[in-house]
């Protein structure tokens, strides 16, 4: 299934979850310098409803704090 939003002025990102890992990079395979995942996002990352044994890619955008 696909779901699309328009672009505001964040940052490209990619989630890539792999089993209970969860990895966020840029579209230069880093990770973002001004992101930081804390264990409580991951927690809410994980608490999606998806299956265990599969792996996810979800193509995001990172929002700056300053964004409205």
């Amino acid at each position: 299934n696909w779901v699309a939003q328009r672009k505001f002025n964040g940052t490209r990102i990619l989630v890539h979850i792999l089993g209970k890992n969860v990895y966020v990079i840029n579209r230069h395979g880093e990770t973002p310098k001004q992101f930081v995942l804390t264990p409580a996002l991951r927690e809410q990352i994980l608490s999606l409803d998806l299956e265990c044994d599969l792996e996810y890619w979800l193509d995001a955008e990172l929002m700056d704090a300053k964004t409205k």
